[in-house]
């Protein structure tokens, strides 16, 4: 069985091609299913045991901060697709989360960052290939990205998503682990149901080996 990524092609509306041996991930790459809020609230409980996982919950606030910078992620995967389509030789995500970040010793997402990027690279695109072609390409995938938690699934959770939840929990908590160990904790303890259709193709494939 050979596993892809869904990257860019996901905002593109690109299916893969309908092979027997061949799964693509429904969200941007497997690192994206690390991206748990149950995960991170257990992993918390487990450096700073003294409070509930209910305190922890309301202090991490999931669905504040983190779904917040998310959101603006998204609006930049949204013009990377953009770029893909017309220029697919050009590699369009190569900014790693730093490219976007400001505060020097406590970082967070500086919105005018993205959306100055955004902005130059739109206007660069419409330059080159007109505005109204540009426009409704980027409406088509917008559209795409009117589903619940569309970062999760269309923002890279290996270079934005993963880095992003790695900053809020080790401000909400002091933790003692590295970042390749966090992952490792965080495989350990997300929703592995999302990932229910991938262990029912490699059941299947197993069945006729």
């Amino acid at each position: 069985m050979y596993i892809i990524d869904g990257d860019l092609a996901l905002l593109l509306g690109i299916k893969p091609p309908d092979l027997k041996k061949l799964y693509c991930h429904n969200r941007y790459c497997i690192e994206n299913f690390l991206v748990d809020e149950q995960g991170a609230i257990e992993i918390l409980y487990e450096e700073d045991a003294e409070k509930s996982k209910e305190d922890i919950k309301l202090v991490l606030n999931f669905s504040g901060p983190f779904q917040a910078e998310a959101e603006l992620f998204l609006e930049l995967f949204i013009v990377y697709a953009v770029m893909r389509k017309f220029l697919p030789a050009l590699k369009s995500v190569n900014n790693p989360i730093t490219h976007f970040t400001s505060g020097g010793n406590n970082p967070y997402t500086d919105e005018k960052k993205i959306s100055d990027y955004v902005g130059q690279i739109h206007n660069w695109l419409c330059d080159i290939y007109g505005r109204e072609r540009i426009v409704k390409e980027t409406l088509e995938i917008y559209e795409r990205t009117r589903i619940e938690n569309s970062a999760q699934v269309f923002v890279s959770g290996k270079d934005y998503l993963f880095p992003l939840l790695n900053r809020i929990m080790r401000r909400t908590v002091k933790l003692s682990t590295t970042k390749s160990a966090l992952q490792i904790r965080l495989a350990r303890h997300c929703d592995i149901s999302k990932l229910e259709d991938l262990r029912q193709r490699l059941y299947d494939a197993s069945l006729k080996i």
